[in-house]
């Protein structure tokens, strides 16, 4: 049998933690979760949404430093806008992914981008770091 072909069992299977974060959107966590801190190269999994936002109702992180991480948003639906303190300013759009390496620090905002925030829309990313 190859690698691709062999099969493997489910060891666990367990509910995300649901939690506010940044100005108070909903964050289904899987990473860390009860018996477990980390798995692998992740010490977070994020699942945000989807949630749709009326005008002036998306939220977002503002400015928070992370430090020696690195960070993957890949968007489903809407758009993310990434900002940080080495002056990079993106957005990432459905079937986009933005990446961030940490370093030795960095702080950064993320949240919807200027469109969204304003006439609302929908949005769905996962995020893990």
């Amino acid at each position: 049998m190859t690698a691709s072909t062999k099969s493997r069992a489910v060891i666990d299977v367990h509910a995300a933690l649901h939690t506010l974060e940044g100005e108070g959107f909903e964050v289904a966590r899987a990473i860390p979760g009860p018996g477990f801190q980390s798995i692998g190269p992740f010490i977070m999994l994020d699942h945000f949404g989807p949630t749709d936002y009326g005008p002036g109702e998306a939220k977002g992180a503002p400015d928070h430093p992370h430090f020696g991480i690195e960070t993957l948003t890949y968007m489903f639906e809407g758009f993310g806008l990434h900002r940080d303190s080495l002056g990079n300013v993106s957005i990432t759009g459905p079937g986009e992914a933005q990446w961030m390496r940490a370093g030795r620090g960095i702080v950064h905002d993320e949240g919807a981008d200027p469109v969204a925030r304003k006439e609302g829309g929908r949005s769905h990313q996962p995020a893990a770091w």
